[in-house]
């Protein structure tokens, strides 16, 4: 750990330095892509460094910073009424959990739940993500806590600084405050974490090693049983599939276009719906672009959402800063189709599309903990 001490810009007193480092590097170290498998021993520190140095350039670019403005909290007085009284605002994306602990209607385990929340899944962007992202925390807390809460408002920096090293003591800088930690560098690693976790590295994502740290090393290969070529047999192969589907069905899918009463994807979302019916855990994940991109994603998506929610499947839109352009289905744990097929009648019938249909539990599993990622940082 002698690395962030030296380079955090600020001494750290040894009694002040604390115990909860290493758990938050390692939070940190996920969320932007982990330490690569090497075909030889790596040199550890020096991956940590680059990695913490690129975590760092990202926040210092797209971060904002800022003072924060007097709030107000609903608190009991001597009758039991709750009044309004003025108080210093506490950012809940950079309190340390002391501080967030001493909130009315918080405490210790609320504000634990709360750093891990933020740690592993991303900064909350507001009261309602609040609720939704923390058991424990409910309309009525927050309404109590009135405006004491804070999600960062501010400007971004204007310069990210080029000596190695020194990205972290900006960061460091950035994120000191009253409320923060003691230690300047569990600080500075808590903003880290909160925003690298929200955006995580696509290598992170797909659990696949580090660009930017493997040297030789080539991405894993997942064995299969069987390959069967799938092009003008797709849509037959797959509503065979969702058919025949016993236990789980997971559907990642760029767009699904549904037409008229026979539009061939209408087939497939029924049988999804059926399939649900007798039993089957079906899910299903979409595209959801952002007004200013080409794609028509929601646009194109919506109409299959709808019908997939009115028969019982459980389907998410995306989340519309990130572009999912997948195309693969898992069925039961063994059988992944994935390729080029969109489901809509010119990727049926029309285009050059091609898939492949791999039995083998490995390529699947694989597959299926790649979905669950997507899926937890999706939009319901």
């Amino acid at each position: 750990m002698d690395w962030f001490y030296r380079n955090a810009g600020v001494d750290v007193p040894q009694a002040v330095r604390s115990p909860q480092v290493p758990a938050a590097l390692s939070a940190l170290l996920h969320a932007v892509g982990g330490m690569p498998v090497a075909e030889e021993q790596p040199d550890l520190k020096a991956l940590v460094e680059v990695l913490v140095d690129e975590a760092c350039r990202h926040v210092l670019r797209t971060t904002p910073s800022g003072p924060a403005v007097p709030g107000v909290v609903l608190l009991p007085d001597k009758e039991g009424r709750l009044c309004a009284q003025a108080t210093p605002v506490v950012d809940v994306n950079a309190t340390a959990a002391e501080a967030l602990a001493a909130l009315p209607a918080i405490g210790p385990a609320l504000a634990r739940a709360l750093i891990k929340e933020r740690r592993t899944r991303g900064r909350f962007a507001g009261p309602a993500d609040l609720v939704d992202r923390v058991d424990g925390v409910g309309p009525t807390i927050v309404e109590r806590l009135g405006t004491t809460l804070s999600y960062g408002p501010g400007a971004p920096p204007p310069v990210t600084p080029a000596e190695p090293g020194s990205a972290f003591a900006a960061v460091v800088a950035m994120s000191r405050h009253a409320d923060g930690p003691a230690d300047p560098v569990l600080g500075a690693l808590d903003l880290l974490c909160s925003v690298c976790s929200a955006q995580p590295h696509p290598a992170s994502v797909g659990s696949r090693p580090h660009p930017a740290t493997t040297g030789r090393n080539a991405p894993a290969v997942h064995k299969a049983d069987g390959l069967e070529l799938l092009e003008n047999g797709y849509h037959a192969a797959l509503l065979d599939l969702v058919r025949n589907a016993t236990r789980s069905v997971d559907v990642c899918m760029f767009h699904i276009a549904l037409g008229g009463p026979d539009h061939p994807t209408r087939a497939l979302l029924v049988a999804l719906g059926e399939a649900v019916q007798r039993g089957v855990a079906a899910r299903v994940l979409v595209d959801r672009d952002r007004r200013t991109d080409p794609y028509r994603s929601t646009v194109v998506n919506r109409p299959a959402v709808e019908l997939l929610e009115s028969l019982g499947v459980m389907v998410r839109f995306d989340r519309e800063d990130r572009l999912l352009h997948s195309k693969f289905a898992v069925f039961d744990g063994r059988w992944t189709v994935v390729g080029s097929h969109n489901w809509s009648a010119g990727s049926f019938a029309e285009f050059d599309d091609v898939s492949v249909l791999v039995d083998g539990m490995n390529v699947a599993v694989a597959q299926v903990s790649r979905f669950d990622a997507l899926w937890a940082s999706a939009q319901a």
